[in-house]
């Protein structure tokens, strides 16, 4: 809650930030094959919450904005769907489920994680390697 309200209060007049210059920090193709479910789990949903906030990071801080269970949540929660049908994780026999608040809670920290990023210059460094 503190870190959705942080952002609320940050960008209140608009210029969100442009997080794509920002490293990726989570991703399920990192992990380990012998990573347990609850793992891949957890970092699946935070993968998921990176690509939200990095494709439309104007409408996940309205998100932030609007109190809890209101019509003004419904209204955050629907103009993101587009972007939370690209970016849900899943694959042929996976389940995924969590609430709004569950949801709302998981955006806000990675949006704030990717904020704090940005700010501190921890940007992706582009290498030869990566180039070729």
């Amino acid at each position: 809650a503190l870190s959705g309200a942080l952002l609320s209060r940050k960008y209140r007049y608009g210029d969100v930030a442009d997080y794509s210059s920002v490293v990726n920090l989570y991703s399920v193709t990192t992990l380990p094959d012998d990573a347990e479910d609850s793992v891949v789990k957890d970092i699946a949903l935070k993968q998921f919450s990176e690509c939200v906030s990095r494709m439309a990071p104007e409408k996940t801080i309205e998100l932030f904005g609007a109190k809890p269970f209101s019509k003004d949540e419904n209204a955050a929660f629907e103009s993101l769907q587009p972007e939370m049908s690209h970016c849900l994780p899943v694959s042929e026999g996976q389940q995924f489920g969590f609430s709004r608040l569950e949801l709302r809670t998981l955006l806000a920290e990675v949006a704030y994680e990717l904020d704090m990023k940005l700010a501190l210059g921890m940007e992706a460094i582009e290498t030869t390697e990566a180039q070729n």
